[in-house]
């Protein structure tokens, strides 16, 4: 989400959080675009690049691999079952 703002219309902790943000003090007739970002949209998109990630290596795993004797699709078989 996206919202720009003249820096004459933040309140003083958001002209302050900006500031800092920046390194910099701001011109008062200064344009400040927001980008905002929730936690929860970007903990999801992590974890859908987490499971894609561990899901291609399962699959490359299971073409013909073995441990023990056991085949590594026999494995994810039976942890499905479970």
């Amino acid at each position: 989400m996206q919202h720009a703002y003249k820096t004459s219309d933040l309140a003083p902790e958001e002209r302050v959080a900006v500031e800092r943000l920046i390194g910099r003090t701001l011109q008062n007739d200064e344009a400040v675009e927001v980008i905002i970002h929730k936690l929860d949209e970007l903990r999801r998109e992590q974890e859908t690049a987490r499971r894609r990630s561990a899901a291609a290596r399962i699959r490359e795993l299971a073409k013909g691999k073995n441990l023990n004797g056991v085949t590594v699709r026999q494995l994810i078989e039976e942890g499905r079952r479970f």
